[in-house]
């Protein structure tokens, strides 16, 4: 486990500094928003895959961290008032929960907190191709969530 976590943080924070950081020139407002949304998911995402997929982090500690991903690629999806804020209030709220034991998941989950907090710091904003995109991106990973909840 040890060295799958400390992979998946290195990936993590390399991924995010070479990620492509300016959405495509044509697209427009809401297809910049859907551009956006995904890439800010792919890291939600992350925090919940290794908590479902290492097998020694257990159902205790993985359940509240997929709740939280599920509430937050649902507040991420109708970006109201304060959204940022509750996305990373909510994940510093799981992650105080994290037993010691879990100390390698707890720096996973620190690094996709890093890693958030600089990319949501740069939002412009959001087409067709690109809105269907993330709306089935969203919805593929909201299922996983209810899914994983339903089988735990």
């Amino acid at each position: 486990m040890k060295h799958l976590l400390i992979g998946a943080v290195v990936a993590l924070v390399l991924g995010s500094g070479c990620a492509q950081k300016v959405p495509p020139p044509d697209l427009t407002q809401p297809g910049i928003t859907a551009w956006e949304n995904m890439r800010y998911q792919g890291y939600m995402d992350s925090a919940r895959d290794l908590s479902i997929t290492v097998a020694a982090v257990p159902v205790t500690v993985a359940k509240p961290i997929v709740v939280w991903h599920r509430s937050a690629i649902t507040t991420l999806h109708s970006r109201s008032e304060g959204w940022k804020q509750t996305i990373l209030t909510g994940l510093d709220e799981v992650s105080r929960n994290i037993p010691p034991t879990q100390d390698k998941l707890l720096l996973a989950l620190t690094a996709v907190r890093t890693v958030l907090s600089i990319v949501l710091r740069e939002v412009p904003t959001t087409d067709a191709a690109m809105i269907a995109a993330y709306e089935a991106a969203y919805a593929a990973s909201l299922q996983r969530d209810t899914d994983w909840l339903a089988a735990h």
